[in-house]
């Protein structure tokens, strides 16, 4: 289960801002966190809304894009840059990396506490859960009288009806 940036993006609460990287916003959230670290890459696996106060960023811009280039090798999702503590405002470099990159870099101002963001980001992802859970709950007793009642043929037509999706069953050589 995920979010795209663009849902975090648009949580008017959060007042938070696409400062750059908007070619990415359809991606995947499916973690928010935060880290001062000033090399975080072995710690992430990939989906991560990655907050930080920037407290430990690299003083240079080369190493600035480093640090951007290695969080979107990592495949973050997108990073959540705080405004009005360690930075005034997200650095020009970061925004104009993160726009080259195609990496989200949102600015979370100071007003909107990081544990608003990870708690929000981590309530939908339960909300969507349950709702596939509910969704495979009710599915099951169809799917079951499906087999009984029609086999092979009607069972491929019930799931795609609860899928709303194609559907093909293969035999052991990879035929249908």
């Amino acid at each position: 289960m995920s979010v795209p940036v663009s849902w975090v993006l648009a949580q008017p609460d959060l007042a938070l801002r696409l400062r750059g990287g908007a070619a990415g916003v359809t991606r995947a959230v499916d973690l928010a966190l935060t880290s001062e670290l000033a090399s975080p890459f072995r710690w992430l696996s990939g989906g991560e809304l990655l907050l930080t106060t920037g407290i430990r960023l690299p003083s240079t811009t080369a190493d600035r894009v480093a640090y951007l280039r290695g969080l979107d090798d990592c495949k973050v999702a997108a990073v959540g840059f705080a405004t009005g503590l360690t930075h005034d405002e997200v650095p020009r470099d970061l925004i104009e990396a993160a726009d080259e990159i195609g990496i989200p870099l949102v600015e979370v101002p100071l007003k909107t506490p990081f544990a608003a963001v990870v708690k929000r980001v981590s309530a939908r992802l339960a909300e969507l859960q349950y709702d596939a859970v509910i969704r495979a709950s009710r599915a099951q007793p169809k799917m079951t009288r499906t087999a009984i009642s029609g086999g092979a043929p009607a069972i491929i037509q019930q799931l795609a009806r609860t899928l709303k999706s194609n559907v093909l069953i293969l035999d052991a050589t990879g035929e249908p």
